[in-house]
């Protein structure tokens, strides 16, 4: 299993919202999947769980390995506000995503993506769980596939990560993690599968959130 590199992290100021801000005196080096793995959980202190659910995407991707992780970067004409709406409208996700995703953003709580059959009724493709939300900023879940053949246990859920950057000239830079693959079956096959189905659905979040941007703006 790939670990991190020791990295220093914080809570922010205020304290109120667990994201990092200025450095800590202590380090930490953990597997990148430890949060989906309920067996470690006991043996970490909790301000160390909290921290690393609101790791900077730029520090995590800098530290792991392309070959079992899926790490895009893409930057949408459009604020954070209009990118985190296509993000988590079940309506609009559905658009790019090819089936809707049903969850209440909370951390713990589930996450289920649906697909609609020619008969109406809706066929469970995908599900996970809620790790952290920061509204307008970062959405990061696990995430377990139906169609992998995968046991439905903790060591075969993935966890994906969207953070969204504002940028100086109103643009947002969304910056997308997908992983550990590694550990899994044929985990290369496995990242670059997942990563060419998410060039078509960041391209298409791309495409929804430009087109919020823009009838708001009409």
């Amino acid at each position: 299993m790939r670990l991190w590199r020791p990295v220093c992290l914080t809570r922010d100021r205020t304290g109120q919202d667990g994201s990092p801000s200025t450095p800590a005196a202590a380090h930490w080096t953990l597997p990148f999947n430890f949060l989906n793995n309920p067996a470690m959980k006991p043996c970490l202190p909790d301000s160390v769980i909290l921290l690393a659910r609101y790791l900077p995407a730029t520090l995590v991707m800098n530290t792991l390995n392309p070959e079992t992780n899926v790490m895009r970067t893409l930057l949408v004409d459009a604020p954070a506000g209009a990118v985190w709406k296509a993000l988590t409208d079940p309506k609009l996700a559905r658009l790019y995503m090819g089936s809707m995703p049903c969850c209440d953003l909370r951390p713990g709580k589930p996450m289920q993506w649906f697909v609609r059959e020619e008969n109406g009724d809706q066929t469970l493709v995908a599900k996970g769980l809620v790790l952290a939300v920061q509204p307008g900023r970062r959405l990061r879940y696990s995430f377990y596939s139906m169609a992998s053949k995968l046991p439905d246990e903790p060591a075969s859920h993935t966890t994906v990560d969207l953070h969204l950057v504002p940028e100086e000239d109103g643009r947002t830079r969304v910056e997308f993690w997908q992983g550990d693959f590694a550990g899994l079956p044929d985990a290369e096959r496995r990242a670059r599968e997942a990563g060419r189905n998410w060039v078509e659905h960041l391209v298409g979040l791309k495409r929804v959130a430009e087109e919020v941007w823009e009838s708001k703006a009409a």
